[in-house]
């Protein structure tokens, strides 16, 4: 397995964001609603 230099990792910030543990946005509503993978 290559070694991974930190320096070499980067994020596209465009795709991902962080929202509070709490926030009761729109998406967590949608997830809330969700099943579990696996639980057919």
């Amino acid at each position: 397995m290559k070694n991974i230099d930190v320096k070499e990792i980067k994020l596209d910030k465009k795709v991902c964001s962080t929202v509070p543990l709490f926030d009761e946005s729109a998406d967590k509503a949608f997830w809330l609603t969700q099943m579990p993978t696996g639980s057919n």
